[in-house]
């Protein structure tokens, strides 16, 4: 008597692959405030996403000054820095002291330089240890045209030489012509200076609910290329085999292996350290699958379909070129194959939707 061979697959219950097109982009703004005060000194600070952060600012003016606490009266420093439209940065630095305002308007290629400019002249002002006057806060006139600036980039009136003398006051201490920059997460400074950056993420160690009856934990490895704050992913995942038994028929069950790959393009929004990323995915199931039982033929055969569906990214920024990184995403499988074995029957029916983790490192190049 001839044995039944396998028939593992049919392709009942397929779906228009519809769903794909129901997708949405998905966005952020581009920068954050954020605001810190003490005593004598109060900052707000607006920057592009991936731009030194309020904290920095801080952090550069406490080592130029020594201390935020010296300043005769109050001072108020509102920095914004905005990228206009041909790739350059512009930083707007107003600070108050009292009645008396001024400004500094400076454009520079690097948003790292305009903030070492913004913590240079809050810090001039806190280390004369006196009252300032209107001619320290800065004015409100824009660069000069021809490009005659001060070493820091500041207007012509800012400059030593061309401020009213003084009797009384002595010129202010010059501050280091490199001061020290911070080695920790947040100086992401060496990789301002470019805008495409390759992404690493390996190994990852993934779970997946669905679409096979059970659970199932996997390996997964990703690369990426970024352009500021948007960012493609191709990923391939290789899941444990899983035995699904035949409900209906004991003693009967299907070995199944599953792999997957996955395009995935997300947005990203940082905030000091943490970075999140809502993202849209697209990914192609590939299963593998072969009958077992008595009188069962052992043959393989397989399927591939497609899914897509919404996820999230977020991150832990080490260093500027490492982090740990976590991933959530659930998919709409386009088709619902079944696994059915010749013979004896179906087995069961891949579920109609997806929903996978996976966790791990990433390097930044």
């Amino acid at each position: 008597m001839t044995s039944p061979r396998t028939r593992i697959f049919g392709r009942d219950g397929a779906r228009p692959a519809l769903a794909i097109a129901l997708l949405a982009g998905l966005g952020f703004a581009p920068k954050h405030a954020l605001a810190q005060s003490a005593s004598g000194l109060t900052i707000h600070w607006e920057a592009p996403a991936r731009c030194p952060q309020q904290s920095e600012v801080r952090e550069r003016v406490r080592k130029l000054s020594g201390a935020l606490t010296s300043l005769q009266g109050d001072l108020q420093a509102d920095g914004t820095i905005t990228r206009v439209e041909d790739g350059r940065f512009h930083l707007k630095l107003v600070m108050r002291s009292g009645a008396l305002v001024g400004e500094h308007n400076i454009d520079s290629t690097s948003c790292t330089d305009l903030t070492r400019a913004a913590a240079v002249a809050i810090a001039l002002l806190l280390r004369s240890g006196e009252p300032p006057r209107v001619d320290d806060l800065g004015n409100s006139h824009p660069p000069d045209a021809a490009g005659d600036n001060g070493e820091n980039g500041f207007t012509k009136p800012d400059r030593a030489e061309d401020r009213p003398p003084s009797e009384d006051k002595p010129p202010p201490a010059k501050p280091p012509t490199k001061p020290a920059t911070s080695t920790g997460p947040n100086d992401a400074e060496p990789n301002l200076r470019r805008r495409f950056h390759v992404h690493l993420r390996a190994p990852l160690a993934a779970l997946s609910i669905g679409p096979l009856p059970k659970p199932t934990w996997g390996i997964s490895f990703a690369a990426g290329l970024s352009y500021e704050r948007t960012t493609l992913w191709l990923e391939g995942s290789q899941w444990r085999a899983q035995d699904v038994p035949a409900n209906d028929f004991p003693g009967y069950s299907a070995n199944v292996h599953r792999a997957t790959a996955s395009l995935r393009g997300c947005r990203a929004q940082r905030f000091s350290v943490f970075e999140v990323a809502p993202c849209l995915v697209l990914s192609l199931e590939r299963l593998t699958a072969a009958g077992a039982g008595q009188n069962i033929a052992p043959d393989s055969q397989h399927v591939t379909w497609l899914g897509a569906g919404v996820g999230a990214q977020g991150r832990v920024y080490i260093t500027n070129w490492f982090s740990l990184g976590l991933s959530v995403e659930g998919e709409i499988e386009a088709s619902r194959p079944r696994l059915y074995i010749g013979g004896v029957g179906t087995v069961t029916q891949i579920s109609p939707a997806e929903f996978s983790v996976n966790i791990g490192p990433e390097w930044i190049l």
